[in-house]
């Protein structure tokens, strides 16, 4: 199959073309523009910053639509300057953004230099409290995971100084690995993307 798609687009200009048309068609089935044409601009709920070697996190309640809020936690370098900026959608995991491994992980890439965004996915850990578990498996689930990763982007480019919005990144694994595929499908800004 790859070999025959890659007979399709011999060119830069017609493989643009074509990867135009896919992520119009997506935005177009998924219905993103309309749900983020609702979004609301209010203050997130912010926690303390809390410092360790090398980073700091702190949690969030980020409203998207009228009362229902993404959850999450803001990894950063303790150093001055731009930093990359990784968006990071969490999966069908135990214990979410909570367990032990990807507390590891989301510090080490701090240490490393990039402010790490780690949220839960629609009716999946913190996000359950609010609208159940059953949600998750909705046909809306999909596009307001999507949403909530385009508006977390958007909020933090409005709104933190140290991100270089050139150097934009997605990563996540399990429901976190197939919205970082939608997520660079829907939105140009992201440069790098690790399923």
């Amino acid at each position: 199959m790859l070999a025959y798609l890659n007979t399709l687009y011999t060119d830069r200009q017609s493989f643009q073309l074509r990867a135009d048309s896919l992520k119009k068609e997506v935005r177009q089935r998924l219905g993103i523009d309309t749900l983020l044409a609702q979004c609301v601009k209010t203050k997130p709920i912010l926690s303390k910053i809390r410092k360790f070697d090398g980073y700091t996190v702190q949690n969030f309640a980020l409203e998207t639509l009228p009362g229902l809020y993404v959850c999450g936690s803001v990894y950063a370098p303790r150093t001055k300057g731009k930093h990359a900026l990784i968006i990071c959608p969490n999966g069908h995991f135990g214990q979410g953004r909570y367990r032990k491994d990807q507390q590891q992980r989301m510090a080490t890439l701090a240490r490393m230099g990039a402010v790490c965004v780690d949220y839960d996915l629609y009716g999946w850990g913190e996000s359950a409290l609010q609208v159940g578990g059953k949600a998750h498996h909705t046909a809306d689930a999909h596009t307001i995971q999507a949403m909530n990763g385009i508006w977390i982007l958007d909020y933090m480019l409005a709104n933190r100084k140290d991100i270089d919005p050139a150097c934009i990144g997605v990563n996540g694994g399990s429901g976190g690995g197939t919205q970082t595929v939608l997520l660079t499908v829907l939105d140009d800004r992201f440069t790098a993307a690790a399923p």
